[in-house]
């Protein structure tokens, strides 16, 4: 477009400059210029200047200092007084001039005024009628009309342009990606009056874009963008001392950005802009560079995750008397981050959000903060021993960033907004202690407490949390402890705790109610493994009380449920630990009071076992179970685990659906009851018979009355081996449950259980209490995927022999102690469980307190048994403390301790090898977070850098990056301060 005429007297402003400066008899004082005045840096576009000097005393003379870049000239002023001096300086060219006032009163003292500066540009601004390149240095351009673009409308191509808009309207990326004005590389850049509209809903587009441009203005113009992933001013890759000022920011679309610096665009300041924004996931302001100031802005949104200003990788930044109205998020967030200069900020409590101050604190140590009230935000960082106690929140909640060893307690937290959350931890906030709070969140998709980004060891306890939608959100954070909590969900698809990337950590006796559709108790996401859940109740409203996701492995024990059980598998490799504690086994519970029908809903459950407990606190109840959700036709052998209350198992088979049909047992007490699935088989126990066909043989303490028929009955009064799986009553037989599970399906699979008074090889060593022999039928020891043989001690002998502990040892080509398991206890009894490859001969066996030997009995030579006497080893032979060449000696025998009520100083090795598994256990988890680490860094080195990207080739990037800023959360939404600029020129 060409320039205008010179004599179009809509082009030229005539602006009379007139300086006139008060001067006093003694000194000059700046600022005490009177009306009519230029400001100093002021431009006139008529080539003369009238200077005129004022002054209360009379003056002998004053001298005007006037010049540029060219030189400097001394003027004597005229007068019409001695009060009164005046010049007018003529014929001036373009360009900048500076001048000085000297002045001498009637006394001779001399003084002088400050420096100041007047711009003579006499040549017309061009006059724009259409979008265009701007091109002319150090000229201005001024709409004419309003104009628009397809695409981009204006780009600057040359240092110190001024683009006057005059409020015309801009109207750009009408139909494609585009810029409203578009300034890469050039300095001193002013944008002013302007009204520029995004003109379609186009995806990806910038109203006003600096790339390596600094020293610019961008002043009173109204901007409004309609689009997903728009941006009203973005500053980009060392666009530095830029001033931002009075402008007003309209956002409609998601995702989007109000102002915007980022990659060393530093140095900037941002003043009184207004900025509105109405989508989801759209800021206000978002700074990814160091040294920028922000003050005096009013910021208001209103979608859901919409913060006010955001804070990326960005340093020492001053934000100061702002007001901020976000209505479903935080006022200000601060992006995760280790590095502690991140959040070394000048925030003070100027800045409000909803009226109420903030409250920013950042590298403190060892302060309380109490009794607060009317608090907006309260923020703390980079600091320890920091004690938060009864404070009242009702906007944004408490955050902590990179704080440790501190406490909230005794305060109450309310949130209105969407997506606010009550308490949030993140990067690396370990050991606090969060206690005795009140949190509720009333707003769409709101959080109670969240801990992210590896905030480990914290204690959350004895907290009633009121959330929308998550009560309990962990996220890669590690070995919390969460107490006695009270949680309820009360929108649709909540979910009471949801453990996402998380290890270690323990659920102790917390109350969860999800009472909205589809809640979910606890939420078990992919890779969260060895957490333990202990104690509680779950109540969920038509979905699952516990939902374990992907490839997570968990603990239970103890769980109480309070209607019908649904539990979710995602596959097969995520299961419940029913059995991680050797004295429960218990992973199911209700409590029956009536005649009830018990519902077992499962969903994908693909282990071999699944059992419960149920306990009757009242006589005589029968229930009706009805069990769903297990393989699909499949035999079931279910059966009471529990002692005299049922003998005999059912035989079910599953429907197409994997729905078992419905069956009775009656409860006594603390009644344990298993569904087997028939390909992993729980052999039966056969019944007792004289196996050596002589009254009273190895039966020993067994009278048959003289008949060994007598022998012959199903698991009481006699005999040596039982048939059913659990006995009816005792029998002296020590073996009260032989439990296999075999690799494949086997037609009559059983076992025979037979007591021997002695064997026909070297006893192991240490005290034998039994031997036994336990043959197969029907299938071979390689058939064996596990086997289980649970016996019972008498305590009458653990104590007359001083016996240790007892273990199982199985004979194969020589002794080998097996991997025992105490049980329980009873007055009389101790039961054991120890684990077997195979069956052949077995010893029960205890090993003794040793009896130090006197010198003598060192030096003597050590008695060898007789062939003889290692061909028929008697339960009469005494075997304390034989040292023998088979493969289990004292080095690996199974030290298990006797429970107390018996004489033993095992509980001494026992205490020791607790404290050991402990320390071993923090130090797997302490390795593992580290090898975590390390991945993730590895990782991360291995992505493309993304905090520099050529704006002019980032199309497709962009694009890849959509459908990850949909589903991603919130805090890893700033990544969008690294997008780039357009698709093409």
């Amino acid at each position: 477009m060409g320039r205008s005429k010179r004599d179009n007297g809509s082009s030229i402003i005539l602006l009379a400059a007139l300086i006139i400066i008060a001067v006093s008899s003694v000194s000059f004082t700046s600022g005490e210029f009177v009306a009519p005045t230029i400001p100093d840096n002021a431009t006139t576009n008529i080539n003369w200047t009238y200077i005129n000097v004022s002054s209360n005393d009379a003056l002998n003379q004053s001298l005007l200092e006037w010049g540029n870049s060219s030189g400097f000239t001394n003027i004597s002023m005229l007068n019409d007084s001695l009060t009164a001096w005046y010049y007018n300086m003529t014929d001036l060219a373009d360009g900048t001039y500076n001048y000085t006032i000297w002045t001498e009163n009637m006394t001779g003292e001399w003084n002088q005024s400050a420096q100041r500066f007047v711009i003579v540009d006499t040549v017309a601004p061009y006059s724009l009628y259409a979008c265009q390149d701007l091109t002319i240095e150090n000229d201005s351009y001024v709409l004419a009309q309003n104009v628009s673009s397809a695409g981009t409308c204006f780009t600057i191509s040359a240092n110190n342009i001024t683009l006057d808009g005059a409020g015309y309207t801009i109207n750009y990326s009408q139909s494609e990606t585009g810029y409203g004005v578009d300034n890469s590389g050039y300095n001193f850049t002013t944008i002013k009056n302007a009204n520029i509209i995004q003109g379609a809903t186009n995806n990806i587009a910038f109203a006003i874009y600096f790339n390596r441009s600094s020293n610019g203005i961008i002043q009173n113009s109204t901007i409004t963008t309609s689009g997903q992933y728009s941006y009203g001013i973005f500053l980009e890759s060392f666009s530095s001392s830029n001033e931002i000022s009075n402008n007003t920011i309209l956002l409609l679309g998601n995702a989007s950005l109000g102002i915007t610096s980022v990659t060393n665009s530093n140095s900037n300041t941002f003043l009184n802009n207004t900025i509105i924004t109405s989508g989801v996931n759209s800021y206000g302001i978002a700074l990814g560079a160091s040294s920028n100031t922000i003050r005096n802005n009013t910021i208001k949104t209103t979608g859901t995750a919409s913060y006010g200003i955001v804070l990326d990788s960005s340093t020492n930044s001053t934000i100061i008397g702002n007001v901020l109205n976000t209505t479903n998020t935080y006022a200000i967030y601060i992006v995760p981050s280790t590095n502690t200069s991140y959040y070394d900020h000048t925030i003070d409590t100027t800045n409000t959000e909803q009226g109420e101050p903030i409250y920013y604190y950042f590298a403190n140590s060892s302060i309380v903060i109490e009794n607060l009230t009317n608090v907006g935000q309260l923020y703390i960082t980079n600091s320890t021993n920091i004690t938060i106690r009864n404070v009242t929140i009702y906007k944004d909640g408490i955050i902590f960033a990179m704080t440790t060893n501190s406490s909230i307690l005794n305060s109450n937290i309310t949130a209105f907004e969407k997506h606010s959350q009550g308490i949030l931890l993140y990067s690396s906030s370990n050991s606090n202690n969060i206690s005795n709070n009140r949190i509720t969140t009333f707003g769409d998709s709101g959080l109670g407490v969240r801990l992210i980004s590896s905030s480990n060891s914290n204690t959350i306890s004895n907290n009633n949390i009121t959330a929308s939608s998550n009560g309990i959100i962990l996220d890669n954070s590690d070995i919390n402890l969460f107490l006695s909590n009270n949680i309820a969900v009360t929108e649709d698809l909540g979910i009471g705790i949801s453990i996402v990337y998380s290890d270690g950590n323990t659920l102790l006796n917390n109350s969860i109610s999800a009472f909205g559709n589809e809640g979910i108790g606890i939420y078990f996401w992919s890779s969260s493994n060895s957490n333990a859940i202990s104690g509680g109740s779950i109540m969920s409203m038509n979905s699952y009380d516990y939902f374990l996701s992907f490839t997570s492995t968990n603990n239970f024990t103890n769980t109480n449920f309070t209607t019908s059980r649904q539990i979710y598998f995602a596959d097969t490799s995520s299961y419940f630990n029913y059995n991680n504690d050797s004295t429960k086994n218990i992973w199911l519970k209700t409590n029956v009071s009536a005649q009830s029908s018990i519902n077992r809903t499962l969903v994908n459950w693909n282990n071999a076992l699944m059992q419960w407990n149920d306990t009757n606190s009242t006589a005589g109840i029968v229930a009706n179970y009805i069990i769903t959700g297990l393989q699909a036709t499949s035999i079931y052998i279910i059966y009471n685990a529990s002692a005299g209350v049922q003998k005999n198992p059912y035989n079910k088979t599953t429907d197409a659906s994997g729905n078992l049909p419905p069956f009775k047992i009656a409860l006594k007490g603390n009644t344990e009851i298993k569904a087997v699935y028939y390909g992993h088989y729980v052999a039966p126990v056969p019944a007792p018979t004289c196996s050596d066909n002589i009254q009273n043989g190895d039966e020993t303490g067994t009278d048959c009355g003289g008949s060994c028929d007598a022998c012959s009955s199903d698991g009481g009064g006699g005999g040596d081996v039982i048939t059913d799986f659990i006995r009816s009553t005792p029998s002296n037989n020590p073996v009260t449950k032989v439990e296999i599970y075999l690799k494949s399906s086997m037609t009559n699979p059983a076992v025979s259980v037979t007591k021997k008074q002695s064997v026909s090889f070297a006893a192991p060593p240490n005290k034998v209490y039994q031997y036994l022999e336990i043959s197969k039928n029907n299938f071979n020891n390689s058939d064996i995927d596990e086997a289980l043989i649970e016996f019972t001690v008498n305590k009458s002998w653990i104590v007359s022999n001083n016996i240790t502990s007892i273990y199982l040892s199985r004979y194969d080509n020589g002794w080998i102690a097996l991997n025992t398991q105490l049980v329980n206890s009873t007055e009389k009894y101790t039961t054991y469980s120890a684990q077997t490859p195979g069956f052949s001969y077995f010893a029960i066996i205890g090993k003794a307190v040793q009896t130090p030997k006197t010198p003598e009995q060192i030096l003597e030579p050590p008695e060898e048994n007789s062939a003889d006497d290692a061909e028929n080893t008697s339960l009469d032979s005494t075997n304390d403390n034989i040292d023998t060449p088979y493969s289990n000696t004292a080095a690996n025998e199974p030290d298990t301790t006797i429970p107390s009520g018996t004489t033993s100083y095992g509980w001494i090795i026992a205490l020791i090898t607790v404290a050991s598994i402990f320390i071993a256990v923090a130090f797997y988890f302490i390795d593992r977070k580290n090898k975590k680490k390390n991945q993730q860094k590895i990782e991360m080195a291995k992505q493309p850098q993304q905090k520099l990207i050529d704006p002019k080739m980032a199309s497709a990037y962009i694009n890849s990056r959509k459908k990850v800023f949909e589903e991603a959360e919130t805090e890893y939404l700033i990544e969008r301060l690294k997008e780039a600029k357009k698709l093409t020129q």
